[in-house]
């Protein structure tokens, strides 16, 4: 691979997304795996994980398939602290260079992190606001 390695075997990481120290943040399963598998796998490793967010990647040449599942097995469209926490693992482990950019393809299109010495940048789409709700003390938002 031009731009870093193969993913050879299933490896699993916690980590803790958005942290300046240790022991804080807000922890997210990364799964790697070789080859894709079925939904119903990625559903049982999440429940078993018990973490809010895991994200499964799989690598297909510069590309990497992103999928994201709650604790309770619920595949859910976009997770940014799990995409972070990817992004993260993918640099740490030589997936990818110190400094380059990640494309992950997911439910919710391409998504990028960008990796710059210590930084990743993650850009995701940018939703339009359109509306706003006002109930007893409470906001909502809607998004298109």
């Amino acid at each position: 691979m031009k731009n870093g390695k193969a993913i050879t075997d299933f490896q699993l990481y916690q980590v803790n997304a958005f942290v300046a120290k240790n022991c804080r943040g807000n922890p997210a399963g990364v799964c790697l795996l070789p080859v894709e598998r079925d939904a119903v796998f990625y559903q049982k490793a999440a429940v078993k994980m018990g973490l809010a967010e895991s994200a499964f990647i799989v690598r297909n040449g510069s590309i990497f398939y992103l999928r994201w599942f709650t604790r309770g097995g619920v595949e859910v469209d976009l997770c940014g602290h799990a995409t972070l926490a990817s992004a993260y693992i993918l640099r740490q482990k030589g997936y990818v260079s110190s400094r380059g950019m990640i494309s992950f393809q997911t439910k919710s299109g391409l998504l990028a992190a960008k990796a710059d010495g210590e930084h990743i940048t993650l850009d995701f789409p940018l939703d339009e606001i359109t509306g706003l709700k006002e109930k007893k003390n409470e906001l909502a938002l809607y998004w298109v």
